[in-house]
């Protein structure tokens, strides 16, 4: 099915998973439902796709991050502490916060992410890093 737009006011746009292209990073299949310039002012909105074992390097996002876990589980370290999610979890991840995640488990993970550092509050913050951090998406 192709984009459902609202030729007027742009209000509604639908999409599903058979309308997105899979991107390969690595071992993570990465899905992109909306992002800025693609149905979406501010927010990145994505399916991720990993097989049980990944693990992430320790990094920060620019903005705050959403997440729900479809399937699988996850160890996640963040800010200090450890976090055991699984399927049915939600969890917010703040502008800035440390953290690494480790897919565990027989099963592959799929969640959706929800990434909020197009919006304008966080472009100061975003153009004062010195590099990329390399991220779990």
């Amino acid at each position: 099915m192709a984009d459902t737009t609202n030729p007027n006011d742009r209000r509604v746009v639908i999409r599903r998973v058979a309308d997105t292209k899979a991107e390969t990073r690595g071992q993570i299949e990465k899905r992109i439902f909306f992002s800025p310039g693609n149905g979406s002012d501010y927010v990145r909105f994505s399916m991720y796709r990993a097989k049980p074992g990944l693990e992430s390097d320790l990094h920060t996002n620019p903005g705050d991050d959403c997440t729900y876990i479809i399937q699988g589980e996850i160890v996640l370290e963040a800010d200090g502490e450890t976090f055991h999610l699984k399927e049915g979890d939600a969890f917010i991840l703040r502008q800035g916060v440390p953290h690494k995640a480790k897919v565990v488990g027989t099963q592959d993970l799929i969640l959706i992410a929800s990434h909020c550092e197009f919006y304008p509050l966080f472009q100061e913050w975003n153009a004062k890093q010195e590099k990329p951090q390399p991220m779990i998406q």
